[in-house]
């Protein structure tokens, strides 16, 4: 059992810290930029979309937290157009995986989006990150664009 609490600005320097190193190893993994250009890429995404940190209007930064009160995890949306949420960013504490929270958190995120008139969620899953495309599956999300590449 988990549940949702906004996450707070004492909080949040470390976790974009955190985010912004580890989106930057995933495009680089996923071969999308150049080692040398990485970080300044994950800085700008992080900062065009959270330019008030945590009180920036129309994104929603949660911690997840267990039935022990311990922080778990992590889960960030946003409102788009069109009645259209976007999940940016979820973890899971790696020693909490494959226990259902990131199902829960899924669902109670859902629910939090349609409670503001929500009717869609989109999301990003890098490729090569299997175990988050399974859940994302699991839980119903479907593709509908896929980029592909190969190196020459």
């Amino acid at each position: 059992m988990c549940y949702l609490e906004p996450m707070k600005d004492s909080q949040f320097q470390n976790y974009i810290t955190k985010a912004i190193s580890s989106y930057a190893s995933e495009l680089i993994k996923s071969g999308e930029v150049p080692e040398k250009i990485a970080d300044m890429e994950a800085k700008k995404a992080f900062y065009g979309l959270l330019p008030e940190g945590t009180k920036t209007l129309n994104q929603f930064i949660f911690n997840i937290v267990d039935e022990n009160q311990q922080i778990i995890g992590m889960i960030w949306y946003g409102l788009r157009p069109h009645q259209e949420g976007f999940i940016y960013d979820f973890e899971i504490d790696e020693v909490h995986r494959g226990k259902g929270y990131g199902k829960e958190a899924l669902i109670l995120l859902e629910t939090h989006a349609k409670s503001l008139g929500i009717n869609k969620l989109g999301l990003r899953v890098f490729g090569h990150n299997e175990n988050a495309y399974a859940l994302y599956k699991k839980m119903g999300y479907i593709p509908y664009s896929i980029n592909m590449s190969k190196e020459i």
